[in-house]
């Protein structure tokens, strides 16, 4: 629809954390390939061993004590973009006699709307340039599969405002933003094309109920919060949609 043209005026993304938010992170995916040689278990003692699965290890927990220090250097406004290796390739299950000449590794690292891709493509070549050096012998290649950038809307702007305004009418006091996020959504992709749009979704459960599985909340609904959120959404369309284009902030209608 937005590559065809149809849009709104403004859209608001009902993801799961109640408070209105104007901006979030976007990402870069990249894929590291850790590179040893084909061995065999019952000669690794006579061969040139060099198991790629292992120094892929290395690699994953350097990047594990890089990621903070990434954070803070591009945490700003709400966000407070993180970074983890999220996938492995090597080796074959069903004949695990042999270790495999390549590990490759995937990581999502979350980048800030002030943050430019390039820019995170960057930072993560220094990284790895740094565990290069700090483990001789180590050789690896890598590229960025994916970049989304990171989406910001003006906080003055109509539906964020009204949608605050939804969020002090329901709970009765002034809206508190909430820092440090670092989730992504459809969000990035309407701001890229230039649609305003606020965030904001329903409050996450207090029960953490079995294996603490609240802190995602993917799969738990509470109805308390559903009312909470449905009522903001409903104020926020009904002050939105009852006034004219200007009183907005949109130009007005040309007329014939």
């Amino acid at each position: 629809m937005l590559e065809q043209g149809i849009r709104g005026d403004f859209a608001v993304i009902a993801k799961p954390g109640y408070s209105v938010a104007w901006e979030e992170v976007g990402l870069c995916w990249f894929k590291v390939q850790v590179k040893g040689a084909l061995g065999y278990t019952g000669v690794r003692h006579v061969i040139d061993y060099r198991n790629s699965i292992i120094d892929a290890a290395e690699v994953v927990l350097a990047l594990e004590r890089w990621f903070p220090e990434y954070t803070r250097r591009n945490s700003s406004g709400l966000v407070a973009p993180q970074g983890a290796v999220n996938a492995i390739e090597a080796g074959w299950s069903y004949k695990p006699a042999f270790n495999p000449a390549v590990c490759t590794l995937y990581i999502d690292l979350r980048i800030s709307p002030r943050t430019d891709p390039m820019d995170a493509k960057h930072q993560f070549a220094v990284a790895l340039a740094q565990i290069q050096k700090d483990h001789p012998g180590l050789t690896l290649e890598w590229e960025m599969i994916l970049s989304i950038p990171g989406g910001r809307t003006d906080p003055r702007n109509w539906i964020v405002q009204s949608c605050m305004r939804a969020w002090e009418h329901v709970e009765g006091r002034s809206h508190v933003p909430r820092t440090g996020t670092s989730g992504a959504t459809d969000a990035n992709v309407l701001r890229q094309w230039g649609v305003p749009t606020a965030r904001l979704g329903m409050p996450r459960p207090r029960d953490a109920g079995a294996g603490g599985r609240a802190a995602f909340s993917m799969d738990v609904c509470p109805i308390a919060g559903m009312k909470q959120l449905t009522k903001c959404l409903i104020y926020s369309m009904i002050d939105t949609c009852t006034r004219d284009r200007a009183e907005v902030g949109l130009e007005r209608e040309t007329k014939s």
